[in-house]
C-alpha cells in the first residue's frame, strides 16, 4: 500500500541523510601547484571574491569588465588572465542598461559591441528564487565563473547579521 511505502520512506529519512555526512577515507593527492586563477589574484577557481566600496564607485562596471575579460580571454587590463566561461547574474539593473554596458565594454576591449555573454537579468528578484535556474545554466552551458550583482539586493536580510551573511555565502 502506498501509505506504508511513504511511512517507511519517512521513517528511514534521518538515517539516509545522516549517512551522507559520514566520514570516508581520503587518499592524498599530489600538489597541483596551487590555485588556478581566472584573473590573478582577483578571481580564483573554486573561490569567491567580493567587490566592496560605497555606492556609485564602479563595482558593477568592474565586475562586468572582469566578466567580459574572462569570457573573451582578453589580456589588456589585467596581466594574468585565463579564459573562462562566464555567467553574469544581474538583479540590480534593467536588461537594457546591462546590455548597453556590455556593448561599451566590448568596444573598449576591441571586441564587436554585440559579442554575447551568458547573462541572467532579473531586476528585483532575489538569489533564493533564482538559484535553481542559475544551477541549471551552469550545468547546461558549462560555466566556470559566476559574477553576481548585487549582494545587497540578495534578499537574505541585513548583511550586518552574521547568520544572514553565512546563508548568503553558503548559497553563493
Amino acid at each position: 500500500n502506498m501509505y506504508a511505502f511513504f511511512d517507511a520512506f519517512c521513517f528511514d529519512l534521518p538515517n539516509a541523510s545522516a549517512s551522507r555526512d559520514e566520514g570516508t577515507d581520503q587518499e592524498g593527492l599530489p600538489y597541483s601547484g596551487g590555485p588556478l586563477f581566472g584573473i590573478k589574484p582577483f578571481i580564483q577557481k573554486g573561490g569567491g571574491t567580493i567587490l566592496f566600496s560605497p555606492p556609485g564607485r564602479g563595482k558593477s562596471y568592474t565586475a562586468l569588465t572582469m566578466a567580459v575579460t574572462l569570457d573573451a580571454g582578453i589580456q589588456e587590463l589585467w596581466d594574468d588572465v585565463t579564459q573562462m566561461k562566464c555567467f553574469y547574474v544581474n538583479i540590480e539593473r534593467s536588461d537594457v542598461s546591462i546590455r548597453e554596458r556590455i556593448g561599451m565594454i566590448n568596444m573598449a576591449l576591441g571586441l564587436p559591441f554585440a559579442r554575447p555573454m551568458t547573462m541572467l537579468n532579473a531586476k528585483g528578484r532575489n538569489l533564493n528564487s533564482l538559484k535553481r535556474g542559475i544551477s541549471q545554466t551552469v550545468e547546461k552551458k558549462k560555466i566556470d565563473v559566476i559574477l553576481y550583482d548585487s549582494i545587497s539586493r540578495s534578499g537574505f536580510g541585513s548583511l550586518v547579521d552574521d547568520e544572514t551573511a553565512n546563508q548568503l555565502v553558503d548559497t553563493l
